[in-house]
């Protein structure tokens, strides 16, 4: 899961308790948040929930993406934006399955 952030400490603790409820499934999920220097409490917030964080630092949202597609070393990566939260526990198991059905 590689989430892109800049100064998302409001948002980013939803986006991360919905992961972190995928967790109770049989998935090995690694959060990795792409933190472009954020001023306020990103970062702690990320490794609170046990995230990998690395930097960015150029306010671009692809270089970003790179960034974490280059730390992922799994077949399958999800991207999420730090305002996505989803309430489904189980969307995580819903979309591998449609991957594998395609």
């Amino acid at each position: 899961m590689i989430i892109p952030c800049f100064n998302e400490e409001r948002r980013l603790p939803k986006c991360l308790e919905s992961i972190r409820r995928q967790e109770q499934s049989d998935y090995n999920i690694r959060v990795i948040v792409v933190d472009d220097i954020s001023t306020d409490e990103t970062v702690a917030i990320a490794r609170e929930f046990g995230a990998t964080i690395l930097t960015s630092g150029r306010h671009d949202i692809e270089v970003s993406k790179k960034i974490g597609l280059d730390a992922v070393t799994t077949p399958l990566v999800f991207f999420l934006d730090a305002d996505n939260w989803l309430p489904s526990d189980d969307w995580l198991s819903v979309a591998r399955q449609a991957l594998l059905e395609h």
